[in-house]
């Protein structure tokens, strides 16, 4: 928003006053007016699969809509999740849609094996939405080189680009890559959410007593301090403290989801340069990226730097969006 606003385009930033990964709302101080920023109050949420979770993307959706009825834009970028505000977005009145795509669901919510009824209709109220708004957009980002198939399957328009651009590292992050970590305060660290898509349960027959990290919070937690008895659990925690405690690892866990298949999580695990652990079934991406620095430090025999990875750098893939975003 900031590169766009600075090459003098005329640009509208909308949010809602709800933080979806602390489920909490954020308070009214934080949320000072600025131009180009308009947030919408909604109703927040405890559970990620529910009806109040439903209900708050819809008041979004429908608070959007009515606010930009009588605007006319030259073009809407908006992420397919959730896919209610994409629903949306396709009668805001505009020239071109750019769809960015950073999961897919319901495949996403297939790791939590839940074959209920309530997971059907929901799969299948995914699936009517993507039908409908995906054929409108003039673009299509994914995040994740396996998620062109699944827009494949609602695309038919051979007239929509489909371009990949990942999520990325930050530069700052970007350590060199570890060779010895015989003074760690840990002997392995997960960062991330506590859930079925991300179960570090695997791990636990060969480093459930071993001295460990597990930064996060959700409903397996309680679980995997049964499994893992000798490690320390934060919760939530701020994402820079987060990386600083990390580094004190000898190896960081990525169990297994081949749903998930090129993550945040990944990057961050990437610019930091610890060895990771993979779980039995993760993606085929995943596992590229995570191990494409040892291989790159083999091949050279020298100590690897960001620049050797700038297309994989934020900053970078932030001016390719840019020059999407200017192509339609």
């Amino acid at each position: 928003m900031k590169i766009l606003i600075e090459m003098n385009h005329s640009v509208t930033f909308v949010t809602s006053n709800f933080d979806h990964g602390k489920k909490t709302h954020i308070p009214s101080d934080q949320l000072l007016s600025t131009i180009g920023l308009k947030v919408f109050r909604v109703p927040g949420y405890h559970k990620n699969v529910g009806f109040k979770r439903l209900l708050c993307h819809w008041v979004f959706a429908s608070k959007l809509w009515l606010w930009a009825f009588w605007t006319k834009w030259d073009t809407v970028v908006i992420s397919s999740i959730p896919p209610e505000v994409l629903m949306s977005s396709i009668f805001l009145r505009k020239k071109n849609l750019l769809i960015d795509v950073r999961d897919i669901w319901p495949d996403a919510l297939l790791s939590y094996n839940n074959k209920s009824l309530l997971y059907k209709i929901f799969s299948r109220y995914c699936q009517l939405i993507y039908k409908f708004t995906l054929k409108q957009a003039k673009s299509i980002m994914v995040v994740a080189p396996g998620f062109n198939s699944w827009v494949k399957s609602y695309v038919k328009k051979h007239s929509i680009k489909v371009k990949f651009v990942p999520l990325g590292f930050r530069r700052e992050d970007f350590s060199p890559l570890s060779i010895n970590k015989s003074d760690a305060d840990y002997k392995f660290c997960y960062a991330g959410g506590a859930t079925p898509q991300f179960d570090i349960s695997e791990f636990s027959p060969s480093l459930g007593s071993k001295r460990g990290l597990v930064l996060g919070d959700g409903p397996l937690l309680d679980d995997w301090k049964d499994l893992f008895v000798k490690t320390h659990f934060t919760g939530s925690i701020p994402r820079d403290d987060a990386l600083n405690m990390m580094r004190k690892s000898e190896v960081l866990l990525f169990p297994s989801n081949p749903f998930a298949q090129l993550p945040n999580k990944a990057f961050d695990y990437f610019s930091l340069g610890l060895p990771v652990l993979l779980g039995d079934d993760c993606s085929r991406a995943t596992c590229y990226l995570l191990e494409l620095r040892k291989r790159r430090q083999k091949i050279n025999s020298c100590p690897d730097t960001w620049f050797d990875y700038k297309v994989l750098e934020k900053e970078n893939i932030t001016k390719r969006i840019i020059n999407i975003i200017e192509e339609v």
